[in-house]
Order: structure tokens, then sequence, then C-alpha cells
């Protein structure tokens, strides 16, 4: 990775329907269509003709942002400094990428199949000899984000030497929805979710991460316990696992996962906290440096299929 910049390019940021109505007109458009003299709003019927003009004139700023031809873009997102690199090639992936290779729309009905102006900026990149990526729609996290941090010696417990691991999924349980801690509320939880993530992801191990949430406190009765019951649910669904990966909400990582190692001796246990996670996220697990610290990604996947 040598650069990286984000600009308001995309075919969602016009919508419309299938007699031209707009929908939707992103605001970060706004600058971008005055500089072009052109100007579309909510409640308007557009024009074929002037919705091809606007994704050729995004697809042309791209490329040229891209290639340093231009030094400024007012579909920057934030400013940045530019490096002085020679491009071989540009490629687009996503849902534009994916609808390159088809036939150029030549109606505002065949524009609007997917609600937006897609197709028409995926057919003007394709015209200004930009390639499409090998992988489209998977290789872009649609409207979604990825959060990178490192986590120190003093909130991870590692006892494993599986490290880097990559795209375990992440499975929230909540460790306390009632007023007080019932420990057999909590492990028909756990079983419950355990149960889920085994028909939903693969047989990989580890084949999913344990988030508990929802603690306001911990005593060391209560710690023993979760340990129990999370080592015991998680090896009875999951027989042929040799790693547990717990990430946790409260600064207890070094506790739990020195709890959880003794309970299942035969399991490699990985137990992180201070990450901020969501129910459905995956995570990264990066080698560690400098002692226990590890370099950690969260990362929110959003897919149509």
């Amino acid at each position: 990775m040598i650069e990286t910049f984000t600009l308001h390019v995309g075919g969602r940021l016009i919508r419309l329907n299938e007699d031209g109505l707009v929908t939707y007109v992103s605001s970060h458009l706004t600058e971008f269509l005055k500089n072009n003299s052109l100007t579309l709003r909510e409640g308007e019927k557009a024009a074929f003709e002037k919705l091809s003009s606007i994704c050729q004139l995004l697809a042309e700023e791209t490329v040229n942002y891209v290639k340093a031809l231009n030094q400024n873009s007012s579909l920057l997102v934030s400013p940045h400094t530019r490096s002085s690199i020679h491009l071989e090639t540009i490629m687009v992936s996503g849902g534009v990428g994916a609808m390159m290779e088809k036939q150029k729309p030549i109606t505002v009905k065949e524009v609007a199949i997917h609600g937006d102006v897609g197709p028409l900026l995926a057919y003007h990149f394709q015209s200004i000899q930009v390639s499409q990526s090998a992988e489209t729609t998977r290789a872009t996290v649609i409207g979604a984000g990825m959060q990178n941090t490192e986590v120190s010696g003093s909130t991870v417990y590692i006892g494993s030497k599986r490290l880097p691991l990559k795209n375990i999924p992440i499975v929230e349980i909540p460790v306390q929805q009632e007023e007080t801690w019932n420990p057999q509320l909590f492990q028909e939880r756990v079983r419950a979710a355990c149960i889920q993530a085994s028909t939903i992801f693969s047989a990989e191990d580890p084949p999913a991460a344990i988030a508990l949430s929802h603690f306001p406190y911990c005593s060391y009765k209560m710690l023993q316990e979760l340990a129990k019951i999370i080592s015991d649910e998680f090896i009875a669904c999951f027989k042929g696992a040799k790693c547990l990966v717990v990430l946790c909400e409260q600064d207890i990582a070094k506790a739990l996962g020195q709890a959880l190692a003794k309970q299942r001796k035969e399991l490699e246990i990985i137990c992180l906290d201070q990450i901020d996670f969501t129910h459905g996220d995956y995570i990264d697990l990066g080698l560690p440096v400098a002692g226990e610290a590890i370099s950690v990604s969260v990362k929110t996947l959003a897919f149509s299929s």
C-alpha cells in the first residue's frame, strides 16, 4: 500500500426511479455539479443526456485525480498528500465494477434498474479504458468500514501460536440482560449462539470469536463461572476446535484468558478487551509485537448475497 484517499463517487449518490424521477442527490455532489455548470435536484425528472453527462464527468474526474492530472477535487472526502508514482493500470471494483462488462444503458429505465445511476457510471468508466477488477462486488465493503487499533499486553491474553488470524466472524453474546448475573440464562444464550454459529460459518479453526457485551460488574466468582460456561459450550458445539477467541467490552481479558486456560488445557486461548465490535463483524488479529501487543482490525461486511 503506497497511498490511499477517498472520493465521493458511486452509483448510489444519485437515486431515481424508472421514469427518471430523482429521489435523492447526495449533498457531496453539490460543489461538483456547480463547478461543472450542472444542476440536479430531488423531485426533478432527469433526462438521459443529463445523467450521462454527470456520470461521464464523475468518471473523468476520478481517473484524472487518481492519475494526478488534477491536484485537487471537490469530490475528495479529506485532503491528503499526493505521491509521485506513475500508474500503469486503474481498476474498479464493487457494484460499479461488476456492471462494467454489461452493455451501455440507452434509456433512463435501463439506467435505473437498481434505483441509481450505477450502470451509467460503469459504462463511462469502461469508455475511458478503466479495467474491471478480478473481484468486483465482494471486493468492496458496501456502506461499511474498518476499525484498526493496537491492544497492549495489559489487555490481552495470548495462549496460541496461530497468529496472525484473519476473517474470524464475531458472535456477540450479552452476559447480563437481567438485573443481576444469572449463570443459567447466560449459558442458554451461549449455547444458542454457538449452535447458530455452527450452522452459518465454516468449520475453520477458530470457527468464530465469542464477543461478550453488557456486563457492568464482574466479580472473581462470576469470572470463573463465565470461563466454565464459555469453554464447556464452545467445546460441546465445536468438537474439533482447538482455538478459542474471546472479545470483551470490559477490561478483564487477562484474567478471563487465564481462567479459560485453566478450564480447558487442550484449548488455545486468545482473549482481548477494549475492542469495539458489533454482531456480524469480522476480526483480523496480527502478529504479536513488542511483547504481547497485537494489531486488530474489526471489519463490518455487508453483502447483497
